[in-house]
This record gives structure tokens, C-alpha cells and sequence, in this order.
């Protein structure tokens, strides 16, 4: 081994550093320069208003109450261990390969730590050993990236959320209000914003990224931001698209799907299983029942009742080419209109203000206010 690491070295006309961490602060080494010089003339270097300052911007991107500046990376994960509830009695799973300080985390809490083996190329943890190491006294898994290589946090995430049960994800930059309930497998993306007191159930997925390929590949135009108010309910297995703003006290059902770009009222109850579409517009104390379909770009006004299976249309469709942007937008409905059960607005029509249109109809063409329409095709019956 001496003479092949003689011959190795003398074949290298100049060395290799092993590694260059000078050139990591290159691109900020004015604003760091800056920095070091305003701490070192302040006397402050340990707590102080730099700390204080850090701490309340780092609370605001996480969309947290507070954040705790600690002295290590060994404090850090004891904070969030024991913020858990984790101590005497529970296992955490932790790299067999990794600093001493993630070990001494855990056993500062009481709890026990529980090695799994690294995986070669990137000497992180090895996520398919993972399972064998978990029992019925597993609380944590602290994954732990190595020489700027992330851990598989997807299958880490997807694992705990399997085995350990009360788990769910929110993503740092998602801000949530005083008293928001997230239960167990829900998923809250970065630029979500929850307002206080609302409660997101199990399985929901709040900020998903529209996508398209194939026949129908287009390039959906969204914001990276969810709004939602407070005093909500979002169901079961929800899926909330980015771009979308929904009012204080609303309920959006079990298995429904808001789409990008559609704004919902205040108090209103969108439905289980029910989709609103992308653009949609839906005013105040709105009710859509369970398995409702208003398409895209349609119009809902305040006050609106639609009873359950009810499908506003548009016109758009898949040509030859795939996507077929529509040209004619969903369907209008006003004010305190009501929809009866089963009924199917074709695209670009108006419900008037007030009017109704009975069970099982098929509207084809506009329907004046305070009038009673029904039947295929909808004939008024009516007014009131």
C-alpha cells in the first residue's frame, strides 16, 4: 500500500484539496464582511439583537409562533425531540454512521437510540433497513445529511407516516394561525397559509403543483400560494391546488378538489367528493352538496344552493393536437339561485337571480331571475 500511494502522488503534477470550503462564502463575501464587521462593533457575540433578529425572521418563514436559536446542532434535535414528547422508554431511529452528537441528543431525552446501517454511496442512512429497525416503541426517525448530500427524506417521510401513525407533513415557508389542527398524514406545502382555529384532516394534500403531459399537456399558469381562512374544515383526502383562496368558515369535504386559480366565500361547504375547477369563482354561504363538478372558469354567486350530482360544462376538449383551450367558459349562476339535484348546465349559460332549475334538468339556454325552470331540455314552469 506505501509504494501505490508513492506512485499515485507522484503522478499528480499538482495536488487535489480535499476540500475547498473557501469557495463556498465567495458569492457573499461582501454582505458577510459586513455582517462580521456589525457584530464584532456591536459587543454582542453571543444572544443579542442579531440572534433576536434571526430568530423572528426564521419564525416567519416557517410560519411559526416562535423559533429558539440554540448553541448546536446536538441542542437543536433534543428541543425537537423532547417537543415531541419523546423520552425514557422510546426508540429513535438514528445513522449508525453520523457525528456522536445525534446519538447524544437522543439519550440526553432518555430515550434509546437505534442504529441502522449507512448505505454506500452517500454514507446517509439506508432507507431499506429502516423497517426491520422499527418496533412498538418507535417514536422518531432523525435522518442526518452527510457532506451536503440530503437523506432520502421522501422515504423517510413516507415510512414514518406508514409505521409510527400520528405523522404529518408541513413544509418549511407554510404559515399556520393560533389553534390549527393538521392530523395525522396531511400534507401542508411551502406558501400554504392556514388561518387560526381551522382544522385539516387526514390524508389531506394542501399546495399541489398542477401538472399535465400527453394528451392533455399544457402549461398551467398558478401562483405558489394557498390561502385559506380561518375557522375551516378541510375534509378527508382533499386536495387543495396552489393558486387557490378559500374564505374564513368555510368546509371543503372529504375527497374534494379545488383546482388552481378558483376563489371560494366565506361560510360556504363545498362537498365531499366534488370538484371545482380551475378559475372558478364561488361567493359567500355558497352550498355545493356532495359530487358536485362546476368546470372551469364558471361563475357562483352568494347565497347559491346546488344540490348533489349537479355539472356545470364548458367547451373545451381534447383535439387532435391534445388541450383544447376552452371558448366558452362554464356556466353563470347569480345570487340565492337554486340547482336541483342531477342537473347539467351547459357552457356559457345564466341562472338568473333567485331562479330555480328542478332535479334531473338539462339547461341549454339562459335562465331569467326568480324563474322556475325543469325538464331536457329545461322549459320554465314558472316564476316566483
Amino acid at each position: 500500500m506505501g509504494l501505490f500511494a508513492i506512485d499515485i502522488v507522484g503522478c499528480l503534477s499538482e495536488p487535489v484539496p480535499y476540500l475547498d470550503l473557501s469557495a463556498l462564502p465567495r458569492e457573499l463575501e461582501g454582505e458577510l464582511e459586513r455582517t462580521v464587521a456589525r457584530v464584532a462593533a456591536s459587543g454582542w457575540y453571543l444572544l443579542g439583537p442579531e440572534l433576536e433578529a434571526f430568530e423572528r425572521d426564521f419564525a416567519s418563514y416557517c410560519g411559526a409562533r416562535h423559533c429558539v436559536g440554540v448553541a448546536s446542532g446536538m441542542s437543536a434535535i433534543e428541543l425537537a425531540l423532547l417537543a415531541g414528547g419523546i423520552g425514557p422508554g422510546d426508540e429513535v431511529i438514528v445513522p449508525a454512521y453520523t457525528w456522536i452528537a445525534t446519538w447524544l441528543a437522543v439519550t440526553r431525552t432518555g430515550a434509546t437510540p437505534v442504529p441502522v446501517d449507512a448505505v454506500a454511496s452517500t454514507y446517509n442512512i439506508d432507507v431499506g433497513l429502516i423497517p426491520a429497525a422499527i418496533s412498538e416503541r418507535t417514536a422518531a426517525i432523525v435522518p442526518v445529511h452527510l457532506r451536503g448530500e440530503p437523506a432520502d427524506m421522501d422515504a423517510v417521510t413516507a415510512i414514518a407516516a406508514e409505521a409510527i401513525g400520528e405523522f404529518c407533513v408541513i413544509r418549511q415557508g407554510a404559515v399556520l394561525g393560533d389553534g390549527v389542527a393538521i392530523l395525522p398524514h396531511a400534507i401542508v406545502d411551502a406558501g400554504v397559509e392556514i388561518g387560526a382555529a381551522t382544522e385539516v384532516q387526514a390524508r389531506a394534500l394542501l399546495g399541489r403543483r398542477p401538472r399535465a403531459a400527453g394528451a392533455i399537456a399544457r402549461d398551467p399558469v398558478f401562483e405558489e400560494r394557498l390561502v385559506i381562512g380561518a375557522g375551516c374544515a378541510i375534509g378527508v383526502n382533499a386536495v387543495l391546488y396552489y393558486g387557490v383562496e378559500i374564505g374564513g368558515d368555510t368546509l371543503i369535504g372529504d375527497h374534494a378538489s379545488i383546482r388552481e386559480g378558483a376563489r371560494i366565500g366565506s361560510g360556504c361547504v363545498i362537498g365531499r367528493a366534488s370538484v371545482v375547477d380551475r378559475e372558478v369563482r364561488i361567493g359567500d354561504r355558497t352550498v355545493i352538496m356532495f359530487t358536485g363538478v362546476i368546470a372551469s372558469k364558471s361563475e357562483v354567486g352568494k347565497d347559491v344552493f346546488i344540490a348533489p350530482g349537479v355539472t356545470t360544462t364548458n367547451d373545451n376538449a381534447l383535439g387532435a393536437d391534445g388541450w383544447v383551450e376552452e371558448k366558452t367558459a362554464g356556466a353563470a349562476i347569480e345570487d340565492e339561485a337554486k340547482i336541483g339535484a342531477n342537473s347539467t348546465l351547459l357552457p356559457g349559460v345564466r341562472i338568473g337571480r333567485g331562479a330555480v332549475v328542478g332535479a334531473g334538468s338539462v339547461v341549454t339556454r339562459d335562465v331569467e331571475p326568480r324563474t322556475t325552470v325543469m325538464g331536457v331540455p329545461a322549459r320554465s314552469v314558472g316564476s316566483r
